[in-house]
């Protein structure tokens, strides 16, 4: 869960509003983001280099395609949607002209760097969790863009002629457990580099996890803040 379900229903509903009745999911990783649009009326076609789907959205298609080299005719796609996924292609701006090129008149993009998942006690917990399983071979996927924030997206985007609206931002507070925290990073396949045997992680979770001193299943307040730049093509 990324935020309370009442946050989350604002969240959402308004990303749906924004991209309209079909949309590109660029970097469409588990799914689980995409999923949840969808469920609010969107219909996606998604995108990645990889197919690292872990959920099922009723009426998508799948499409392997890389950010930099969109498949899609210049002017075709109604709304993009792109989350967390940026900071992971060294061709970020050719990535942001490529969105520009395909969406169509009135068309806009939906656009997140990123938040963080974890706050004090959990984000070192699962800061341990990753330093201990680069360690046995197994590192997480490669932050690769040199972008120093979303400032510099913006400008990016306002140079390829696409004109900004008011962003969508929402914040809320969930109870998360150290448990559900390795839960959460074992499972979700595209944090980690592709054709990696990660078959150890769970074991590894577990030290890590009785290693910590934390109480496994004492729930500890994570707040979380959301937030997409909104842009819209003339």
């Amino acid at each position: 869960m990324m935020l309370p379900a009442e946050a989350a229903e604002l969240l959402f509903g308004r990303l749906a509003a924004c991209l309209g009745p079909s949309a590109l999911d660029i970097g469409s990783g588990s799914g689980f983001l995409a999923a949840e649009i969808a469920a609010r009326g969107v219909r996606f076609e998604l995108t990645d280099v990889e197919d690292w789907r872990q959920v099922s959205i009723p009426g998508s298609t799948f499409t392997v395609a890389s950010a930099t080299a969109l498949p899609h005719a210049s002017g075709s796609v109604g709304g993009v949607h792109i989350a967390r996924v940026l900071f992971h292609i060294a061709e970020w701006r050719t990535a942001l002209a490529e969105i520009a090129r395909v969406l169509a008149p009135g068309g806009r993009l939906c656009l997140s760097l990123g938040w963080p998942l974890y706050t004090g006690a959990l984000r070192e917990l699962s800061n341990a969790f990753y330093d201990r399983a680069s360690e046995a071979g197994l590192p997480r996927d490669d932050v690769r863009a040199d972008i120093s924030g979303p400032d510099q997206i913006a400008a990016s985007l306002t140079d390829l002629g696409l004109i900004a609206e008011d962003p969508i931002e929402v914040s809320g507070s969930l109870m998360i457990t150290p448990r559900e925290v390795i839960a959460d990073c074992v499972a979700v396949a595209d944090r980690w580099r592709p054709g990696q045997d990660r078959g150890s992680l769970p074991s590894l979770g577990d030290d890590v996890l009785a290693s910590s001193g934390l109480p496994a299943d004492t729930p500890v307040p994570q707040p979380r803040t959301i937030r997409y730049l909104i842009f819209r093509h003339p």
